[in-house]
């Protein structure tokens, strides 16, 4: 969804943020893979903060 943010009828800003937020939820893995393997450039740029965010608390056992 987030690779086709412009071309949504809904409101872009809304959706990023819930995505965003939806994003902080997500398996670590899964989303930096899916991220990797599926992301266009513009939603890997979007997405990578998150990512950061969540490597430390992935990394902790």
């Amino acid at each position: 969804m987030v690779n086709h943010l412009d071309s949504l009828a809904e409101d872009r800003d809304m959706v990023l943020k819930n995505a965003l937020l939806k994003a902080k939820t997500m398996d670590f893995n899964k989303l930096k893979y899916a991220v990797r393997e599926y992301g266009h450039k513009k939603t890997k740029k979007l997405i990578e903060p998150v990512l950061d965010q969540m490597k430390p608390e992935a990394s902790v056992n």
